[in-house]
């Protein structure tokens, strides 16, 4: 049986694979990626972030999540 934090973590995923524009616990629950790695790979410029507002959630599009996952390729 699942325990509380499992049930929410595993409604989080179900959300998180229907939604357009991911979070970084989203994109950390989608691709097993420690939240760290997701917000360097930001930094770094090779994950594109669309929402810039200080002290604000941080949004990226599935699509290009997915394109850096597919190493710059388009969904394939």
């Amino acid at each position: 049986m699942l325990n509380k934090t499992e049930e929410n973590i595993k409604l989080r995923l179900q959300m998180a694979q229907n939604k357009e524009l991911l979070d970084i616990t989203d994109i950390s629950l989608l691709t097993g990626f420690s939240a760290s790695l997701i917000r360097r790979r930001i930094s770094d410029g090779k994950l594109v972030k669309i929402q810039n507002v200080p002290n604000g959630k941080i949004l990226c599009k599935r699509s290009d999540v997915n394109r850096w996952l597919n190493g710059g390729r388009e969904d394939v």
